[in-house]
């Protein structure tokens, strides 16, 4: 059974709240390296992530909830849990993206055009708003 990563660009609105950048998460193509270099998942057990998973952010946006979380009414009651499925939860900005890659021994450039992409929007976030505004938050299925 193969694993997939979920993803989506955050960034810090000047009005204090996460807004997403997509509507919908990211399209990351299966790529193991990458998600060594990542989270440590599918990746060389004898390469550990630079940043272990850290969990959903503290804070994050209506699209992060949408897409992380299962909602049931449950007895008049909703009730919001995380899809079984998802593992390894993290978020890393564009900086610790290349710390990790360069890490691992990987090179962006190495990584698929829409991984490549993501990390331009957020770099362009990060010039236009402020350094480290943007984050990557991502988590996995198998």
């Amino acid at each position: 059974m193969g694993c997939d990563i979920h993803a989506a660009i955050e960034y810090r609105h000047p009005n204090g709240f996460y807004a997403s950048f997509t509507d919908g998460g990211l399209l990351v193509y299966r790529d193991y390296e990458l998600f060594g270099a990542l989270a440590g998942v599918r990746g060389d057990p004898d390469k550990p992530p630079l940043v272990e998973p850290r969990g959903l952010p503290p804070e994050f946006g209506t699209e992060v909830s949408s897409l992380y979380f299962e909602r049931e009414l449950v007895e008049g009651t909703w009730r919001v849990t995380p899809c079984p499925d998802w593992h390894s939860a993290s978020w890393l900005t564009a900086t610790e993206v290349r710390a990790a890659l360069a890490h691992y021994g990987r090179r962006l450039e190495e990584c698929g055009p829409e991984f490549r992409a993501a990390v331009a929007a957020m770099d362009e976030l990060d010039r236009c708003i402020g350094q480290g505004a943007s984050r990557l938050v991502f988590w996995f299925d198998n």
